[in-house]
Formats: C-alpha cells, sequence, structure tokens
C-alpha cells in the first residue's frame, strides 16, 4: 500500500510538472550509460546499460535490471516484432544476441558470430544486423541457426526493415534493396551514422549533419537546422512532418536540449527540461510512442519524459499550439524587403537572423515587423525567434 501511494504521488507530481514544463526528468540511474530505448505501450518499457537490460512497467518512473553480459560487454541495441518477442545484440562475450518471447521477462543467447551494432527485426525468429563501420549485412535465423552474410555495397552503419524484402541501409552512403537483399541500388551521399524512416518514401537521417530524403532515398536534402550542435544522435521521427532531434551543445549559443520539428524540417522549435537536460551530458536515444507522448535517455543514466510534444505549452496557462506555423515571413523569397508576422499573444524576447554559417545579420525589424534585406548577399537564412520556453526557427530566401 505504501509503495502504491508513493507512485501515486510521483506520477501526480509528474502531471501537475508537464502542464509547466516540457521533458521532466522522472529517474535518475547513476553510471549507467543508456545506448537504446523502447516502449511497447505507454507503461511497459525497456533501456539498455551496458551489460544490463532495464525493464519499466510503471512508464519509466521504476526499472528492474537483468544483466546479460560481463563487465566489459556492452548492449548496443534492440528491436521488438510484437508485444513478446524482442532481439538484443551487442559486444557480449559469448552469446552475442539475446530474444525474449515473453516480454522480457527471460532472454536466451544466441550466437552470431561477430559484434554487433545495430538490429532491425525481419519476423519472430529472423533480424539484421551490422558491425559498424565494416561492410556488409547479416540475417539471422533464430529456428534454424542459421547466418546469411549480404552484401549492400557499403560500409554499414545502420539498418532499416520494412518487410522480408524491403531493406534499407545507410553508412557509406545509402543502399536499399526490395528483394530482400539478392539485388541493392546505391545512392551516394555523405556518411551515415544513424537513419530513421517514418515510411519508406520519407526518411532522415544524421552524422555530422541531416539529411530528408522524400523519394525512397534515392536523392538526400540537406536540413538546416538552426545552430550547429555538436554530439548529434539518432533522430526521433514520428512521422513524415513531426521528428526530434538530440544534440548536445554549441560554443557559440550554449543551447542544450532537443531541436523538434513539425513540418519536415521547415522550421524548428528548441525545448528545454526541468531540470536542465544537457548541462555536462548528451541524449542516448528518444523513444515516442506518439507525437506527445515521448521518453529520452542520456549517457549518465537520466531517463526524460514530456507527454505534451516536447514543450507545446508555455507556462503557465498560455497554450501555444503550433506556434511555427502563427509565424510567417513574407514574400519568400524576398528581394529587398521582408515582413515578419507575428501572433499578438505571446511575447517574444529576442529577434534576430543569420547566414546558414551561422553568422548573424545586423538586419532588424521595425514596428511594423518589416525588414530592409536589400545589402544582403543572395542565398538562404535563417530568423530566430525565442521564448522564455521555446526557440523557433523560420527559414528564407534572398534573392
Amino acid at each position: 500500500m505504501y509503495k502504491l501511494k508513493y507512485l501515486l504521488l510521483i506520477i501526480l507530481y509528474s502531471i501537475i510538472n508537464n502542464s509547466f514544463s516540457q521533458w521532466v526528468k522522472i529517474t535518475d540511474l547513476p553510471n549507467n550509460p543508456f545506448t537504446d530505448l523502447f516502449f511497447i505501450d505507454d507503461m511497459t518499457g525497456f533501456t539498455l546499460g551496458h551489460e544490463f537490460v532495464y525493464k519499466t512497467i510503471d512508464g519509466g518512473y521504476t526499472w528492474d535490471s537483468t544483466q546479460l553480459g560481463g563487465n566489459l560487454d556492452i548492449l548496443y541495441e534492440f528491436d521488438f516484432i510484437n508485444r513478446d518477442t524482442g532481439f538484443i545484440v551487442g559486444e557480449v562475450s559469448g552469446s552475442r544476441a539475446f530474444v525474449t518471447y515473453d516480454q522480457g521477462e527471460t532472454w536466451s543467447g544466441i550466437e552470431p558470430y561477430a559484434f554487433s551494432t545495430d538490429i532491425s527485426v525481419i519476423n519472430s525468429n529472423e533480424f539484421m544486423w551490422c558491425v559498424s563501420g565494416t561492410p556488409g549485412l547479416r540475417r539471422y535465423n533464430v529456428i534454424l541457426g542459421l547466418e546469411q552474410s549480404l552484401d549492400p555495397g557499403i560500409i554499414v552503419e545502420d539498418v532499416e526493415v520494412f518487410s522480408e524484402d524491403t531493406v534499407f541501409v545507410g553508412g557509406g552512403g545509402f543502399s536499399k534493396s526490395f528483394d530482400g537483399g539478392t539485388n541493392w541500388e546505391i545512392t551516394e551521399m555523405p556518411g551515415i551514422i544513424w537513419m530513421d524512416f517514418p515510411s519508406t518514401r520519407v526518411g532522415y537521417s544524421s552524422a555530422d549533419r541531416y539529411y530528408k530524403t522524400t523519394d525512397f532515398g534515392a536523392t538526400w536534402t540537406e536540413l538546416m537546422l538552426p545552430y550547429y550542435f555538436d554530439g548529434c544522435t539518432s533522430p526521433e521521427i514520428v512521422s513524415d512532418s513531426i521528428g526530434y532531434f538530440p544534440c548536445g551543445y554549441d560554443d557559440d549559443f550554449d543551447y542544450h536540449g532537443i531541436m523538434k520539428t513539425m513540418d519536415g524540417g521547415e522550421s524548428w522549435i528548441f525545448t528545454e527540461s526541468d531540470p536542465p537536460l544537457f548541462d555536462d551530458d548528451a541524449i542516448g536515444k528518444i523513444f515516442c510512442l506518439n507525437k506527445d507522448t515521448c521518453w529520452c535517455v542520456t549517457y549518465t543514466g537520466q531517463i526524460y519524459y514530456t507527454t505534451n510534444g516536447g514543450g507545446e505549452t508555455e507556462a503557465p496557462v498560455t497554450v501555444i499550439g503550433n506556434l511555427a506555423n502563427e509565424i510567417l515571413i513574407s514574400p519568400n523569397p524576398a528581394t529587398n524587403l521582408i515582413k515578419l508576422q507575428l501572433p499578438q499573444n505571446i511575447q517574444f524576447e529576442t529577434i534576430y537572423t543569420y547566414n546558414i554559417f551561422g553568422q548573424i545579420t545586423d538586419i532588424t525589424f521595425d514596428e511594423t515587423g518589416v525588414a530592409k534585406i536589400e545589402d544582403l548577399m543572395p542565398g538562404i537564412y535563417f530568423t530566430q525567434l525565442t521564448t522564455k520556453t521555446a526557440t523557433i526557427v523560420k527559414k528564407w530566401i534572398k534573392a
């Protein structure tokens, strides 16, 4: 009874706190650099920390751990095909991969022959996996104990399996197969470390910079984030238009947190956390059940949670909603003048404009929202607006 009352108090505090903030820390497990995160529903989830897999049944407030390796082993990543069946891979001695058929209550060792850093499940008995920075891709059948080597033609860092036939891999370029890995189509592009595809047509990738494709990976366009972040990790893409991009820190602006887009990368909202998420840390992974409910883990064992999309509420009661869509810059492209249209009920603390190199310009908007731009060089520019809880960036072009 005492434990139940304690849990209800925690949940009540979280509900109240979430109404006034964005990402809220709900768990702190020191000395556990978490590498992956997955939730089956809003209560049941898993995270990995070195040789341990952790499971929660109360939305992330408390966790039970199971040791699957030794002191020098690292569990990198897992993937679930349904509520009960999931796989884990990593740099683990002896059994180098694990499978559960009972929602993580027990894990059994299976033996792909090389250490693995990424996994994508095909069905309840098969998965594909890769070893970071090496050529090739492997497919493993648990029932048969059979391993098959595939050659996508590039160095592989990440793999996404959509069906028995459709497989995308990224690394030293991008490669895709529509026949289960027999034949591959390669797209040359800057190196890929992480990918996330909400559909086979639309996908996002990252390395030193972020990219987006809308044609099944045939072409990729660089996304212009507001800052040149350091330590960027895996994006979590909720839909074709909504995505979360976790980054470390920026020496010039000293911003820490998560960049979010709600329009496919055209504009960005910077959301902070309570307490600050990135004092001396970086996010290992973000996982979202939907556009509003998400968790993230850090490399120092902290777990954060949001139920309002990472900060769509401005304290204490003013609902911003999709603030980025309420801010307009016209005309776009522009030649001599631009006009900034702002919502009347929001107070902005700073407004300034910079170019694609991060250099701040000296243009200013007058009381009517008009700025003269005839002295600017033609190209892409970003106007940044900040409130107490969010940063919004609008992209426009000087013709």
